[in-house]
């Protein structure tokens, strides 16, 4: 090592803070987001979120039918 560089703790301002922290739920069948108005299901012992009952009800099927094929 020739050389290095050391910033003392006590020079630094540190602010940390969670404001713009943006979280919300993706639904499982069709990517959009899931608001107040989406709908949670567990099947098969895994929990999905959904956007809309409408996505529920196509999730629902496609799994079924591919269990059914399994």
């Amino acid at each position: 090592v020739d050389d290095w560089t050391v910033t003392l703790v006590d020079e630094v301002e540190w602010t940390p803070s969670i404001d713009g922290v943006e979280f919300a739920l993706t639904c499982a069948e069709c990517s959009n987001t899931v608001d107040s108005e989406g709908e949670t299901a567990r099947i098969d012992g895994e929990v999905y979120h959904f956007c809309c009952s409408s996505c529920l009800s196509r999730f629902r099927d496609r799994y079924r039918r591919l269990e059914e094929g399994v």
